[in-house]
């Protein structure tokens, strides 16, 4: 393939500098920024530079220039092929230093016209060169066919990074295009001439400058570390973010919004993350209890973003202790200070939020309610602080721990928790309905005059009625009034559900515990759950039949999950399972109900804490099941006696 023409851009390392006697370019210091740039430098590449993705270890130049090929993804933004030229110098102590030119078109594809033109120039014309002047791109035709790599060298290779020996002649080109051949979920990149690299394992194809270059790349290669840099990830930021974060208690947006992006980076892994951590000194704070208040934060930011590690922090924090001792803490403050100031930013990046949400979620629903611990800390912020309003997070979340211990949360917690809901007795927190406790409630309603407990029954009837009026059918002959504590101070239409289906048998059928926006959201969701199941029919249709046992019909699994899922409670309909009939939709809404209905009991029964009411491919409920089922109807392959 040939190019008509090529816009190269360049920069350098920015350094004030001299020649000196031998014509080595010495530096008398850097500049902080780059020079020679025709262009403002791409923000993808000047990450990746700080990440060291274009460094060869320091002293470790030789004497002929290396070359480092890359291509840097823009994420986002566009993508670049760069192309770094490193040259030998020295600083004012004489001790080897690496300077850098770097070329760059834009594109994926371009790594290939840049080798061609320099391949054109003289190299001397093109290596570092701080005292010539450079203001605008090179705009050369190209007059070179892109190569592809020889044959040998492809079929000799084994997997990356591929390390080659100094006395095999192979031209940058040659690196580049065996580079390009090798590449699949790792983006181009090869390095030609090089003594040392700062991080050989991120390459494709590395040339040896020398034989003790190969010994030296050969063993970096064998060790290298066990967590990696993930490919897209930018460590340098994600570790600047930290420090900030740690080492003030002033919060500053762009470090919140680098975690935010990291959390968001499915690439990155719990472990990278715990390697980042203990970069910054969380381990050490840990094991030798080192409770400055930078590390009260990182340890704190490690317990939001691992949230297995919240119960480790608590106790490193020895909270129980600090709050039991008279006065104020110095720990303890810092890091409720760090949260309050976190939260005015946490409601501008609802992602973050929603991940942290979900990070505590998991911390709350695997350990052991710590009810006990929760209050005394919210008692603590009410008392030493003034944002009450964390306060009343920790007595909701002491209140979440109740509610799944007890099932119930008594009046005094309720009211620190919700205020605002104290009269209906019911809130959200997170995934769960928080009901205060009905006998605490009983005992207040008890004290209010008996007139007042017949109004409430009475206008709460009418009004319930008055939605219903003209949808329901009533008798001549009205149902007697029940006492407060037969209705629990509420009344039911006893034939209209909320989506207007009439069937007395489905509201006597509802589970307790499915509320009426748990149950329109597993209606919503009913075509989730016919694919999950006729999904599960075929897979399990498959591996029951996998042997040369009498095999298992279609009918019967079907069959075999309705049994499990109606638990002679509810009446399931097989039809629902194929595609609603729309000429029928009402009916169909009512059949769909009974399984909502069927599936949460199933749940509950299981203790499967999600997707209530309804199976998502894959879920716990999902493999649940078809574990169920595969025990049940799994071929018996034992020989019978005699």
């Amino acid at each position: 393939m040939t190019s008509q023409g090529a816009e190269i851009h360049e920069f350098s390392t920015g350094i004030r500098a001299k020649r000196d006697p031998n014509g080595s370019w010495v530096s008398l210091g850097f500049t902080g920024q780059y020079m020679n740039a025709t262009m403002p430098v791409p923000h993808c590449v000047e990450r990746s530079i700080a990440n060291k993705e274009f460094a060869v270890a320091e002293g470790a130049a030789s004497d002929r220039p290396a070359i480092i090929g890359r291509v840097v993804l823009g994420n986002g933004e566009p993508d670049w092929s760069v192309v770094a030229v490193v040259s030998k110098g020295w600083d004012e102590t004489g001790r080897s230093a690496s300077f850098y030119r770097y070329f760059l078109c834009e594109g994926k594809d371009s790594i290939w016209k840049i080798l061609a033109w320099l391949k054109e120039q003289e190299l001397g014309e093109v290596v570092f060169y701080p005292n010539q002047q450079v203001s605008s791109p090179h705009t050369p035709p190209i007059n070179i066919n892109k190569s592809d790599p020889p044959a040998e060298l492809l079929s000799s290779s084994g997997f990356p990074p591929i390390l080659i020996k100094p006395d095999q002649q192979y031209n940058w080109g040659d690196i580049h295009a065996l580079a390009e051949a090798k590449t699949s979920e790792q983006s181009v990149s090869w390095a030609f001439n090089v003594e040392a690299l700062e991080q050989p394992w991120r390459f494709l194809v590395i040339q040896a400058a020398s034989n003790s270059a190969y010994e030296v790349l050969s063993r970096a290669i064998a060790h290298q570390p066990k967590i990696k840099t993930p490919v897209i990830a930018d460590e340098q930021a994600l570790k600047s973010a930290i420090k900030s974060l740690m080492g003030s208690s002033t919060i500053k947006k762009e470090a919140v919004q680098t975690i935010a992006e990291a959390l968001g980076n499915e690439q990155i892994t719990s472990e990278y993350w715990h390697s980042i951590f203990d970069s910054q000194g969380a381990r050490s704070a840990f094991t030798q209890k080192i409770y400055s208040p930078q590390m009260v934060r990182l340890l704190l930011l490690r317990a939001l973003v691992l949230p297995e590690t919240f119960p480790d922090y608590l106790d490193w924090l020895q909270l129980e202790n600090n709050l039991n001792k008279r006065g104020i803490n110095q720990q303890l403050n810092v890091a409720l200070e760090f949260q309050i100031k976190a939260k005015s930013l946490l409601n501008k990046e609802p992602k973050l939020k929603d991940k942290l949400q979900e990070n505590f979620l998991f911390f709350l629903n695997k350990n052991k309610p710590q009810v006990k611990l929760f209050v005394q800390l919210a008692d603590y912020i009410k008392k030493h602080l003034s944002d009450k309003t964390l306060a009343q997070f920790y007595y909701s979340i002491a209140a979440y721990g109740e509610q799944r211990d007890k099932k119930k949360v008594n009046k005094k917690l309720f009211y620190q928790a919700f205020p605002a809901d104290l009269s209906s007795g019911k809130a959200k927190m997170f995934d769960l309905d928080i009901i205060i406790d009905s006998s605490s409630l009983w005992k207040i309603v008890l004290i209010v005059p008996i007139c007042l407990i017949f109004g409430t029954l009475i206008t709460t009837l009418l009004l319930k009625l008055s939605a219903t009026i003209n949808s329901s059918n009533f008798t001549s002959k009205p149902e007697p009034l029940k006492t407060p504590e037969e209705s629990g101070l509420s009344v039911k239409p006893e034939r209209l559900l909320s989506n207007g289906i009439e069937d007395t048998v489905i509201n006597q059928q509802q589970p307790e515990g499915l509320d009426q926006a748990t149950l329109q959201t597993a209606l919503q969701k009913f075509s989730k759950t016919r694919l999950a199941i006729n999904i599960l029919i075929e897979n399990l249709l498959k591996e029951l039949n996998s042997t040369d046992v009498s095999p298992v019909e279609k009918s019967k699994i079907k069959q075999e999950i309705i049994n499990i899922l109606s638990n002679d409670k509810f009446d399931l309909a097989e039809e629902v399972l194929a595609s609603p009939d729309d000429s029928n939709l009402a009916e169909d809404k009512e059949k769909q109900t009974i399984w909502v209905y069927a599936i949460y009991f199933y749940q509950k029964n299981k203790e499967i804490e999600e997707d209530f009411g309804y199976i998502s491919l894959g879920g716990k409920t999902d493999q649940i099941l078809k574990q169920e089922v595969m025990e049940k109807l799994k071929p018996s392959t034992e020989v019978p006696e005699g």
